[in-house]
C-alpha cells in the first residue's frame, strides 16, 4: 500500500468518525464572581470548572435538540439552569454567558 493510499484511507476514516459522532461546541463564559461548575445534558461528570472571567468551549457529543445547561458554585448553589434549543444556541452563536451570583 502506498503512502498516498494510506493517507486517503486515514482521512476517510476520520471523516466517518465525525459523521457518526456529531458534536456541538458550546463556549461557556463565567461572568460571575465565583468559580463555577458547568454541565450540559449531564455530561462532564462533576462539572467543568471555570474561574471568574474564564471561558471554555465544551464539545457535547450527544445528538439532541435541547441542551440543558446547569452551572453551580463550588458550594452547590445553582447560578444558571436553562434548557436551550439548538435554534436558540445558533442565535447566540453557540455562546453562553453565565452571569450573576
Amino acid at each position: 500500500m502506498s503512502t498516498v493510499t494510506g493517507l486517503a484511507g486515514l482521512a476517510f476514516f476520520m471523516l466517518a468518525i465525525q459523521l457518526c459522532n456529531p458534536t456541538d461546541n458550546v463556549t461557556v463564559t463565567n461572568r460571575t464572581a465565583h468559580t463555577i461548575l458547568v454541565e450540559i445534558n449531564n455530561q462532564f461528570a462533576g462539572g467543568v470548572k471555570l474561574k471568574p472571567g474564564q471561558s471554555q468551549t465544551l464539545s457535547v457529543a450527544e445528538e439532541t435538540e435541547v441542551f440543558h445547561v446547569v452551572a453551580k458554585t463550588s458550594e452547590g448553589d445553582i447560578v444558571f439552569d436553562e434548557s436551550l434549543t439548538e435554534q436558540q444556541l445558533e442565535a447566540m452563536d453557540w455562546r453562553i454567558a453565565i452571569e450573576g451570583g
